[in-house]
């Protein structure tokens, strides 16, 4: 009986593996996923969903054994008769659970075809595009259907799947960071007597308030890695970088980080929120549209704006605090934006070489110098370094061309370049050496897809 079993068993499981060998579904693995919001949009498409399938095996056997035996004396007559059965039935029964895994894959499968952003296979070729002018005056050309999405094509309620650099709003990292501390001190008194740094209560009793505020909720600010936003004449379209990457660059149409955000909940994350949160991995986002478009602004403490009401000078200093903390990421991304600057002014001094020289560059030579200038952008600090970075594309030219560069030709070129791009001959942008009034901070005018989180996965 055991072997039979074995046997069974065996056969049942190289059936399995022969099914998922077939299979040409992609490997998907879980980091988030809203069972509440996978179910509710699969059940608004099909109606009742069954919650548990049953397998039902049953074999039976049946025996029977008869005899007869008559007898006879005379006139009389006897008969005696004998009877046996016996029967044996088995039965089995397998359940299986539906999971949330298979439910958004069956709902995954319905949407795929209508999902309003969808991540663009290595396979796809993007469109010839020569200028950014040229795609400003085409991009609602049919051709461009994937590649440039239109803000008045993403209405609220819609699904859109990006690819992003997963990561955390600041107010979330300024509370882990703070609760950390909390705990070390809380462990080592020693280390931090109170006589010394009295300024540690007040920061634990703010760590409080935000946890509170936060309600278990942790703000997402993710930068979409595939598209960026252009302004074509004032409309914002968000462009697939694949469509770009060939194109010489114009200040008159410069590419901005496209983010995307929104609001999740610590107890559905599958995984450690410390391993993917502060990481900055690349994952996938399934979400639904909160608002049409793109934004501008997004509360990530949803319970700021009802205390605004109730404390607002609560709320005031929670919006302060946040933005206080977030500094270093602000920082951080007016160094991307100069960066991107640089690497604009080292494309622009190539092409100032070769109109000085009657050159004409082909698209492979103009990708060559968009990634040597890529590779040397933030390398920009120092005297030595920019030499460095003007040098690596003047000598690339030299090489590339069979052209001597003149000394002279190349100093007023560097700076030709640098004025282009509103840059000062230290590499320090203009707008950023320009004085400003203090109580006139400029505005923060990001581009956001504001939506809530039904997956994160890879």
């Amino acid at each position: 009986m055991n072997f039979f079993k074995r046997r069974i068993a065996s056969l049942r499981r190289r059936k399995r593996v022969k099914a998922a060998r077939s299979l040409t579904t992609p490997l998907r693995e879980f980091v988030y996923l809203d069972e509440v919001s996978v179910y509710s949009l699969l059940a608004s498409r099909q109606g009742a969903l069954a919650s548990e399938y049953t397998d039902t095996s049953t074999s039976a056997a049946r025996g029977e054994l008869s005899g007869k035996i008559g007898l006879g004396v005379g006139a009389t007559k006897g008969e005696l008769s004998s009877k046996s059965e016996q029967a044996y039935t088995q039965s089995s029964q397998v359940l299986r659970k539906s999971t949330v895994q298979a439910a958004f894959k069956e709902l995954y499968e319905g949407e795929e075809g209508r999902l309003g952003v969808t991540p663009l296979t290595v396979n796809e070729s993007p469109p010839r595009v020569r200028s950014w002018q040229g795609l400003a005056t085409n991009f609602t050309d049919p051709i461009y259907d994937g590649w440039v999405i239109r803000p008045s094509n993403l209405e609220r309620g819609l699904l859109v799947e990006l690819e992003i650099e997963l990561s955390t709003h600041s107010i979330f990292k300024m509370t882990s960071i703070m609760s950390a501390l909390s705990a070390l001190i809380v462990e080592n008194p020693e280390l931090f007597p109170q006589s010394q740094f009295p300024q540690l209560q007040e920061v634990a009793a703010v760590n409080r308030v935000l946890d509170k505020l936060l309600v278990g909720l942790i703000p997402l600010r993710c930068r979409a890695l595939d598209y960026c936003v252009v302004d074509f004449g004032g409309e914002r379209v968000a462009v697939h970088t694949r469509l770009t990457e060939h194109i010489a660059p114009d200040l008159q149409y410069v590419p901005r980080p496209l983010y995307v955000v929104g609001v999740t909940e610590e107890r559905l994350y599958w995984k450690d929120v410390r391993r993917v949160l502060f990481t900055g991995q690349r994952f996938r986002i399934l979400s639904r549209l909160n608002a049409g478009g793109v934004r501008s602004s997004w509360v990530p403490v949803k319970l700021v704006d009802v205390l605004r009401d109730v404390v607002p000078d609560l709320a005031v200093q929670v919006e302060q605090a946040g933005r206080a903390f977030g500094q270093n990421s602000a920082s951080q991304g007016l160094n991307d934006d100069r960066s991107a600057t640089v690497a604009l002014a080292l494309i622009a001094y190539s092409m100032l070489l070769a109109e000085h020289y009657d050159v004409v560059i082909d698209a492979d030579q103009k990708s060559a110098f968009t990634a040597l200038a890529a590779h040397h952008c933030r390398e920009f600090e120092g005297y030595d370094a920019r030499r460095r970075a003007f040098e690596a594309i003047a000598n690339h030219f030299a090489t590339t061309y069979a052209v001597k560069v003149d000394s002279v030709v190349a100093a007023q070129l560097r700076s030709a370049a640098l004025a282009d791009t509103l840059l000062l001959p230290d590499g320090q942008s203009v707008a950023v050496s320009a004085s400003t009034s203090p109580t006139q901070p400029k505005p923060t005018d990001e581009m956001l897809l504001d939506g809530e989180v039904v997956a994160i996965y890879w």
